[in-house]
């Protein structure tokens, strides 16, 4: 857990800004983050989405209910794999991603990062996204340890 805060509070200055936790189906990645990172990032601005069917609603709800201010915020994507798995378009997948990371890049008033929850098996779709190549390149070497 504590690499796991360690790695969340770095990305807020680094280049991606965002954190992939990864592995497979029911192995606890929704909890670590929920119920262990989460509550010890109290101090951030925090908020919980899953794409469901429609990303581009699920995620501008949950970007809405941060709050801009001094302290950083963080934005947890879980079931990032529902972006393959349910009636997700391209176009669709396109806007969602756009708005995530439209969101990351604005740092003017406070420091921002994405965790992302994705199940193993969606690993290869989801580092194909240029944008999110670099830290699913570092979440697999970690898995391979």
């Amino acid at each position: 857990m504590q690499q796991l805060v360690r790695v969340v509070e770095a990305s807020t200055t680094g280049d991606w800004g965002i954190v992939v936790v990864t592995g497979a189906s029911g192995s606890g990645k929704s909890s670590l983050i929920r119920t262990g990172l989460l509550p010890v990032l109290n101090a951030w601005s925090s908020a919980v989405s899953t794409p469901s069917g429609a990303p581009v609603e699920a995620f501008s709800s949950a970007l809405g209910a941060l709050t801009d201010g001094p302290g950083p915020a963080c934005l947890v994507v879980d079931r990032f794999e529902e972006m393959w798995s349910l009636a997700t378009t391209p176009k669709d997948r396109s806007a969602a991603l756009a708005l995530l990371f439209e969101w990351v890049e604005r740092t003017d008033t406070q420091a921002r990062v994405i965790v992302v929850g994705v199940r193993a098996g969606y690993y290869a779709a989801a580092s194909e996204i240029p944008r999110c190549r670099p830290p699913f390149a570092i979440a697999k070497s970690w898995s391979d340890r």
